[in-house]
């Protein structure tokens, strides 16, 4: 995952948190996960350890760089519904270095290469953001 900007849930408050993300890999192997929240500012007589926020790591997702219809940012694994009210998760592919559509409902396909909602100069995409998938539900 390249390192944008990105979401996820905070281990201390539960809630989700957005910026900048990185981890740090201790010698015995273990990592921790933070992100330096939208507006955190460590110049200004903070230090990095007060305004990095803990987060768990198998829920960082990065920003996509686009928009829902209605100006949501849209991140991978964020779930989204189109004009046909078919809902898809966005994920990234390494392999392909690629963003794709993986239907979780009915639909005519099981994956969908989003080069074509990608490849326009446009900030927005015609689907709505309605969860993500890497986010319990309350």
């Amino acid at each position: 995952m390249a390192i944008n900007k990105c979401k996820a849930i905070s281990v201390k408050s539960g809630k989700v948190v957005y910026g900048f993300y990185f981890n740090v890999e201790f010698k015995d192997g273990s990592k921790k996960h933070f992100i330096l929240e939208d507006g955190s500012d460590a110049a200004k007589d903070r230090t990095l350890a007060e305004v990095q926020v803990e987060v768990k790591g198998e829920t960082v997702c990065q920003f996509t760089g686009k928009y829902d219809h209605v100006g949501n940012e849209v991140y991978d694994h964020d779930i989204v519904r189109d004009g046909w009210d078919r809902q898809m998760v966005i994920i990234y592919s390494e392999d392909h270095m690629a963003w794709k559509f993986e239907a979780i409902s009915k639909t005519n396909f099981d994956e969908a290469w989003a080069w074509e909602w990608f490849r326009d100069e446009s900030p927005r995409i015609s689907v709505y953001v309605t969860g993500n998938s890497r986010f319990p539900t309350s």
